[in-house]
């Protein structure tokens, strides 16, 4: 548990960050299963630039709930927000937020900045280790709940961040989502954006700088494929600012669609921004 007791129904939260992983080099670093709120900084915040090469996650976040949480019974929201961001990725390469399996994607919501900030690269990153088909990716950001949380009766009860859902700056190879549906994120209820990308480039290792695929951006699909659970984030869903290289949607047939739905504002937009790429989209207002 990082920043949060409990004393008949209080909480007591740090005045930093609830959870700081920092270091050159450093690597092999796991974060899973807490619950991180009521810091005056960010939930979590790592900057390990110049990790050595590895086949896996030099940071893994998992399974934690970070600015909100349920209560006891599991029916209604318990705020815990932190007062910058749920997550602060700085300069840091091969990062993995969430993970495929029951419980394995976070929960963030409530927090007064963003859900997911990511900003700046790591000055000699490591190879990068994630891929979708040939394309490699450094970050990948899979099943996390942001914005959004359900109790136990799966009903989704919204918990938004205050600005973005994710925010990406100057970063480079950012896999948002994935190829297979248990990859989805559902991004909903915040106060800005979904999904914001600002310059961000390729590089020579990574030659696409984002891709946003199979997610929900505003709303859900049912089971018959109806949309319901509309949540949508106040500004829009997903937009690039003065960036390139971007992808939004998957490229084959196989690839599960974005819903990007109920925002307000806008569903999709590109300003100042080249090479980007739309497909396999359901854009509905």
């Amino acid at each position: 548990t990082g920043g949060v007791g409990g004393n008949g129904g209080l909480f007591y939260g740090n005045g930093g960050h609830g959870i700081k992983v920092f270091g050159v080099g450093v690597v092999g670093n796991e974060i899973l299963n807490n619950v991180i709120g009521n810091n005056g900084g960010n939930g979590i915040e790592a900057e390990c630039p110049n990790a050595p090469p590895s086949a896996e996650p030099q940071t893994l976040i998992a399974g934690n709930h970070i600015g909100v949480t349920l209560d006891q019974a599991g029916t209604s929201i318990v705020n815990i927000a932190n007062t910058l961001s749920g997550i602060l990725i700085k300069n840091t390469a091969n990062v993995q937020i969430g993970d495929i399996g029951a419980n394995a994607g976070n929960t963030i919501g409530g927090n007064g900045e963003h859900g997911i900030k990511l900003t700046g690269k790591a000055p000699n990153p490591a190879p990068p280790i994630f891929r979708d088909g040939p394309i490699p990716f450094s970050t990948h950001l899979m099943r996390n709940y942001i914005g959004v949380l359900f109790n136990v009766s799966g009903e989704p009860l919204p918990a938004g961040n205050g600005l973005n859902g994710i925010i990406g700056e100057d970063v480079a190879g950012v896999l948002v989502g994935g190829d297979t549906p248990d990859m989805a994120n559902s991004i909903m209820a915040n106060g800005n954006l979904g999904v914001l990308f600002r310059m961000v480039h390729a590089t020579a290792s990574q030659p696409v700088a984002a891709k946003v695929t199979g997610n929900n951006i505003g709303a859900l699909f049912d089971a018959l494929g109806n949309i319901t659970t509309n949540l949508g984030n106040a500004l829009g869903g997903i937009e690039a600012e003065n960036s390139s290289a971007i992808e939004i949607g998957g490229q084959e047939p196989e690839d599960p669609v974005n819903l990007v739905a109920s925002n307000g504002g806008f569903g999709i937009k590109a300003a100042s921004s080249t090479a980007i790429t739309l497909a396999r989209n359901t854009v509905i207002k």
